[in-house]
């Protein structure tokens, strides 16, 4: 089922932190999927700021998906 989401653009719920890759950041968007998501340059900067906070909400475009996460970058 998460082929599917492949492309689309999810609202996710930031929870912090990768648990296995303190380079990533997760959440979980309505359907209680885990998302991950790398932290680029300019997303450092934007957690800097306190755009990037637990608790808020981004926008994640899906780009790959297996079957306990869907795997993204944020738009």
């Amino acid at each position: 089922n998460n082929d599917r989401l492949v492309g689309t653009v999810r609202e996710v719920m930031v929870e912090g932190p990768s648990k296995r890759n303190k380079n990533r950041w997760s959440g979980r968007d309505s359907g209680n999927r885990i998302v991950v998501w790398d932290v680029a340059a300019n997303e450092e900067c934007r957690m800097k700021n306190g755009a990037l906070r637990i608790g808020t909400l981004v926008k994640v475009k899906i780009t790959e998906a297996h079957p306990q996460i869907l795997l993204g970058e944020l738009v």
